[in-house]
């Protein structure tokens, strides 16, 4: 069962937080947390994912529509306690800076939630993206503001650890498909190359995509689809 904590952990350095601010890398999936700019919807503004990866998918194929939150700017508490004790309608963005936040400290703010087209977020749009760490800090803070239950750090990752790898290994895949490829024609390859990673992990009646899912297989699975992206697979 999950470890239940008595307070929310505190908030994360920038350097834990985030594993890029600005477009970050083309070949980077679509993955929750990632903050997405000048998105059209009823929030407006500055938006960021907190559809679970598992949700974001029908099959190999991204849902038609992701859920977001609104990205804004608040008061911030004097110390990392307050955070812990409190707050808990927000998840805080500390070091996230663009010019549609104004003053004050950044936050994902769970009260202003909607949905969008997943064809609206585009990696030009895409102004930070979540470290793992800053990840499983929204899913606390996510299942706390629904529950009020504190799931422990550890746990989230250990549930969450198949994903993360997948999206790794997807990343590096699309990385090596594009590779010398100009900026202009980035945006169709990379759908492409998406495409046939996800084709490679479903066939066989999903072999790859289920040895990922089991913890004894996963190094095997990882191991055999790195062997694939170093022979040049991708590209073929």
């Amino acid at each position: 069962m999950p470890a239940v904590e008595s307070e929310l952990s505190a908030p994360l350095t920038v350097d834990r937080l985030w594993l890029t601010q600005g477009k970050g890398p083309p070949a980077r999936p679509l993955m929750q947390g990632d903050i997405f700019e000048k998105i059209s919807s009823e929030l407006g503004g500055t938006v960021m994912i907190v559809s679970h990866p598992c949700s974001m998918r029908t099959g190999s194929k991204l849902r038609p529509r992701l859920t977001v939150v609104k990205i804004e700017s608040i008061k911030s508490p004097s110390n990392d306690s307050e955070w812990q004790q409190g707050y808990y309608d927000y998840v805080p963005l500390s070091g996230l800076s663009h010019s549609s936040l104004g003053r004050g400290y950044p936050v994902a703010n769970f009260r202003l939630i909607s949905s969008v087209e997943t064809e609206s977020l585009v990696t030009e749009k895409r102004i930070a993206v979540l470290s793992y760490e800053g990840i499983l800090l929204l899913q606390q803070r996510l299942a706390h503001h629904l529950t009020r239950a504190i799931i422990d750090l550890p746990t989230l990752a250990k549930v969450s650890e198949a994903v993360f790898i997948e999206v790794d290994l997807q990343e590096e895949w699309v990385e090596r498909a594009t590779m010398g490829l100009y900026p202009s024609d980035l945006g169709e390859a990379v759908k492409n190359a998406e495409t046939r990673f996800q084709g490679l992990l479903d066939e066989q009646d999903r072999r790859l995509r289920g040895m990922l899912g089991d913890d004894q297989t996963r190094p095997t699975a990882t191991r055999e689809i790195r062997r694939l992206i170093a022979t040049g697979a991708p590209s073929r």
